[in-house]
């Protein structure tokens, strides 16, 4: 792999490690530590995540998380602010799904626009006749 962005010339290569890759006695941690070494050989620039701990790693504080995002969820503060969110996202989904919303087919600003204030009042007419 690096012998392959070196030959490409690219000019920066990012390599998703692990913490502490020179434990071998898991696999993926040995599989990690040469990759890390060719690149410290390489003379390419270079950046090596080596990320601690994920959340997932750690299923009671997952949980406890969990828990009080489902308790927020039934206040009713959290509600009304949801709605609104709802509203907003169903718009943007209709949108999507009715017309090209997320591609404009014109070039500049101007036209752009354009067309999404027309695709804004086809949507509310389909709301009318509903």
């Amino acid at each position: 792999m690096v012998k392959a962005a070196v030959s490409a010339k690219l000019r920066k290569f990012v390599f998703s490690s692990v913490i502490h890759p020179s434990i071998s006695k898991l696999s993926n941690h040995a599989a990690k530590r040469p990759v890390e070494e060719a690149l410290y050989e390489s003379g390419m620039e270079f950046t090596v995540l080596q990320p601690t701990m994920f959340m997932s790693n750690l299923p009671q504080v997952q949980d406890t998380v969990f828990q009080a995002r489902r308790q927020a969820q039934q206040m009713p503060e959290w509600k009304a602010i949801y709605s609104q969110r709802a509203g907003i996202e169903l718009t943007h989904s209709q949108g999507i799904r009715r017309s090209a919303l997320c591609q404009s087919r014109y070039i500049g600003l101007k036209k752009t626009h354009l067309m999404q204030v027309f695709i804004a009042c086809a949507l509310n007419l389909v709301r009318l006749e509903a």
